[in-house]
């Protein structure tokens, strides 16, 4: 095997752990839209099915937390 055809082999392999790190990324980012997506909805049922002093606070910091993961999502796209 001569050093063009190791370089290609190289670059080949190169190519493929870009690929699959890119899905993995990918996943990562479709799990954190997951969990965004259920602190948003676990804080719409605290804000509707509890009544309380804490309820607002509670609800309110679920879906800081969901915009925080969001905001992960969204630098993890970027890379």
């Amino acid at each position: 095997m001569n050093e063009v055809d190791k370089q290609k082999e190289r670059e080949e392999a190169e190519r493929r752990e870009r690929s699959r790190t890119r899905a993995e990324i990918n996943d990562i980012i479709r799990q954190l839209h997951a969990v965004s997506r259920e602190l948003d909805q676990l804080a719409e049922s605290v804000g509707s099915e509890f009544k309380g002093i804490g309820s607002p606070m509670c609800a309110s910091s679920l879906k800081s937390n969901a915009d925080k993961y969001r905001q992960v999502a969204g630098q993890l796209s970027r890379i």
